[in-house]
């Protein structure tokens, strides 16, 4: 009888570090960061409207649209956000213009080596 008890006991541990392998996914603070981190980068095309895109993006407003699965291959969390902002044009003749953007947009987030989120915006400049 205590046999079979401890191996329903370890079965069900094992069911439950199983179930739990899956990442937490990032507070809306972490998304903010993340994001902000990246548009600093490089702000897409087609949300700068102009050829070479832009950079140094502030943004007024991140809204979560959606969250996808996590996908454990790869270890990252999809989201669909709604971001607003403004940012300098990458042009060399116009740096200190400023434009601003209202655009939806597919980032996936994940923890760097360090344990820090990063937010990357799905395909690319050209989105």
């Amino acid at each position: 009888m205590r046999i079979y008890i401890f191996i329903v006991l370890l079965l069900v541990h094992s069911l439950f570090v199983m179930g739990c392998s899956e990442a937490a996914p990032p507070s809306k603070a972490n998304i903010q960061a993340a994001i902000t981190s990246n548009l600093q980068n490089e702000v897409p095309v087609s949300w700068a409207g102009n050829l070479m895109g832009g950079r140094s993006a502030k943004l007024s407003s991140i809204e979560i649209i959606k969250r996808g699965l996590y996908n454990k291959k790869e270890r990252y969390w999809p989201y669909r956000i709604h971001v607003k902002g403004v940012c300098s044009l990458n042009a060399p003749f116009n740096k200190k213009k400023q434009v601003s953007f209202d655009k939806a947009g597919d980032f996936i987030l994940y923890k760097d080596d360090y344990g820090d989120w990063k937010a990357t915006l799905r395909g690319d400049m050209f989105q």
